[in-house]
């Protein structure tokens, strides 16, 4: 798997060269405006469109059309066993851990309405906003590369195609701001969001689940330095971030109509890795709780700007704990149901022209094992920043 990620790294990195992203706007009519953005979605190995339409219905604040789209080709993996026990390999040791890979193409769309309820003029914009909206999902495991895996095997009622429809009501509260040179964050961001599936709309039918998630992120400049150029010399912040979210079965089937992916998630606006991502070193998809809490700290670091104002490299040090509990299906008397896991290790990283980032982690897990039954994962390959 890390060939594979570092083969469509290369890949990616072709698509990044021809990257086209652009804003509208247009002066001449300030009750108006339009917006659309295309770029590479680097940590899914896809590519996303945002696109917003504008108008104004109240004064002071915006009111816009909304729409997303999404396609990937995802790594993310499969940690249930045949009765639907969460794995480690410890606990199973006649199973093999490669049976918890997984490839699948995921397609993700929306089309709603953004209203915005405060006007920040020192941003000019909109840093309060609620949005309405109808989401979709299609997941499609790609039948040659999943013979021999849990999902195939086991009795998970979403293990064929999977269709979602849902509709979600999200406040976002977003006061982040990137000082120009040093490219230290500063400010807070809060998203709060309730979703809903109801039966009977996806595929398979018996689809029927509500999700509640809140998030919130913050960012504290601790120094900064440039030189006379206005290119950073050295520059330091803290990161956070903490965010719990909540599943509510309700369908009859095994799984309570609570679909793999969405259990494997965090909600919101914009869709996060699950706790199996959020906790570094335990496996992206783990963890796959009904309940999820997490929370993260960083000490990020700036190093001197390389050849250009817009290429920096840095590191950081970073520590996550999580909790999860009750995942959808499980046995009652599996050892897993729940748990309490934490992490620490350093990064390296690259701020590619504000384009994006690279970044590439070594873990030390303090409380548990990850699936593989390890302690230590020594290199990980992200693009992006965790949060």
């Amino acid at each position: 798997m890390r060939v594979e990620k570092l083969r469509a790294c290369l890949v990616f990195a072709a698509i990044f060269a021809c990257n086209a992203s652009f804003a509208q706007s247009d002066q001449k009519a300030p009750p108006y405006y339009r917006y659309f953005d295309f770029k590479p979605a680097l940590k899914t190995y896809g590519a996303k469109a945002d696109a917003l339409l504008g108008f104004r219905l109240f004064d002071g604040v915006d009111t816009a059309l909304w729409a997303r789209a999404e396609g990937a080709y995802k790594f993310s993996d499969y940690y249930r066993t045949a009765d639907l026990s969460l794995y480690r390999r410890d606990l199973f040791p006649d199973m093999d851990d490669g049976q918890t890979a997984l490839r699948k193409a995921v397609a993700l769309w929306g089309l709603g309405i953004q209203q915005g309820l405060r006007f920040n003029p020192a941003t000019d914009r909109d840093d309060l906003t609620l949005l309405l909206s109808w989401r979709g999902a299609w997941t499609d495991p790609i039948d040659e590369a999943v013979g021999n895996c849990f999902l195939v095997d086991g009795v998970d009622p979403y293990r064929d195609r999977i269709l979602t429809q849902s509709f979600q009501a999200d406040v976002l509260y977003d006061a982040t701001a990137t000082h120009v040179s040093t490219k230290v964050l500063s400010g807070w961001w809060l998203d709060a969001s309730a979703e809903y599936a109801p039966r009977g709309l996806s595929v398979p039918k018996s689809t029927d689940y509500a999700q509640f998630d809140l998030s919130t992120k913050g960012f504290l400049p601790l120094f900064e330095r440039t030189d006379g150029r206005g290119w950073n010399v050295i520059s330091f912040y803290l990161a956070g971030f903490a965010g719990a979210d909540y599943i509510a079965g309700l369908g009859r089937d095994a799984t309570e109509g609570i679909p793999y992916p969405v259990s494997q998630r965090f909600g919101g606006r914009v869709y996060q890795a699950g706790l199996g991502g959020a906790v570094r070193g335990l496996g992206d998809g783990w963890a796959d709780g009904t309940f999820k809490a997490v929370g993260s700290l960083e000490l990020r670091c700036n190093f001197p700007a390389a050849f250009r104002r817009d290429f920096l490299l840095g590191s950081l040090l970073f520590g996550d704990a999580g909790y999860y509990a009750d995942p959808p299906g499980a046995p009652k008397a599996s050892s897993l149901r729940s748990g309490a896991c934490a992490s620490a290790g350093l990064g390296v990283f690259a701020d590619l022209f504000d384009k994006g980032y690279v970044a590439v982690y070594t873990t030390f897990l303090l409380n548990t094992t990850n699936y593989r039954n390890e302690y230590w994962e020594p290199f990980s390959l992200d693009f992006g920043l965790h949060f």
